[in-house]
């Protein structure tokens, strides 16, 4: 038989966020980055979303290993299609090209697909802090900032994310290759409303 995994914890703050009221103290150094420079880009394009295009590589260079840009096809796929050096040696194996739901345990996958569909649905932002675990091995603190991105045609295609794990908050043992990352407890999950709303907490 096999073992059924725990779900992860309920979230203690899953209240949703104001992107004009937000205090960006909350967010680690990596994570403001990434901010600033969406925002910048959406405060010349509002209301329309910034374009993959418009976030120059430049201005991420110090956060480019925690970066991952990833591409809504559908509900069930989401694919890789850039992820940073630092985020593929936790992985212990290249992400470039998955699906990024399969990167997630079977019964966490619904969660997961939640989360990339209420973005593009509702072309808003989403901020996780959580511990999470692989399936065999190191656990970690994680702050997530996922923000979305244009297709040339003005259509919600694309996230951009940083995933924050700090240094030194894997244990010494390496994790399996092809292991997924389980959501073991959320301390929060905000969705970040920039004037289109956002899915009911």
């Amino acid at each position: 038989m096999q073992r059924r995994e725990p779900a992860a914890t309920t979230s203690r703050n899953r209240e949703n966020l104001t992107a004009e009221k937000l205090d960006e103290s909350v967010f680690s150094a990596s994570l403001q980055t990434l901010w600033r420079a969406w925002r910048t880009e959406f405060e010349t394009c509002r209301p329309k979303l910034p374009q993959k295009s418009a976030i120059g590589m430049q201005v991420l260079k110090p956060i480019l290993t925690h970066v991952v840009l990833t591409e809504y096809q559908d509900k069930d796929t989401v694919i890789v299609r850039l992820a940073g050096t630092g985020l593929e040696e936790m992985a212990n194996r290249s992400l470039t090209g998955l699906n990024a739901l399969d990167l997630t345990p079977t019964d966490q996958r619904p969660m997961v697909r939640e989360a990339y569909t209420n973005i593009r649905a509702f072309k808003c932002g989403l901020f996780i802090r959580e511990r999470l675990e692989f399936e065999r091995g190191s656990d970690a603190d994680l702050h997530t900032l996922l923000l979305p991105l244009a297709d040339p045609k003005g259509d919600m295609r694309f996230f951009i994310g940083v995933y924050d794990f700090g240094a030194s908050q894997f244990a010494p043992d390496s994790p399996d290759r092809h292991s997924t990352f389980r959501h073991k407890a959320f301390d929060q999950i905000s969705y970040i409303d920039f004037g289109f709303g956002t899915p009911t907490p």
